[in-house]
């Protein structure tokens, strides 16, 4: 998921995370249905690190990422609309 220039600096103390996001994707390839949620306070990295794995499997044919940033602030009918555009931006990408 990372080399090690990034190892040392940008994914620091985050190896076990790496690790279960790998493992994930192994189990996918393997016919079992994966979804991932990476949640927690705000400014911890999260977003870096599901970017850089979204980069990881961008372009791979039977994997469609999306990335969507949840506000706890949103209503459920305004995550459904804004899932569904990133849904749908994420399958066209693809």
């Amino acid at each position: 998921m990372h080399n090690s220039s990034q190892s040392g600096s940008v994914f620091f103390g985050r190896d076990r995370i790496s690790a279960l996001l790998e493992k994930r994707l192994d189990a996918f390839q393997k016919g079992y249905r994966q979804n991932i949620g990476i949640i927690g306070l705000p400014f911890l990295g999260k977003s870096f690190l599901s970017n850089a794995f979204v980069d990881r499997v961008i372009g791979h044919p039977e994997i469609v990422p999306v990335h969507y940033i949840f506000q706890e602030f949103d209503s459920f009918e305004h995550f459904c609309e804004r899932w569904m555009g990133e849904l749908l931006i994420s399958l066209y990408r693809s």
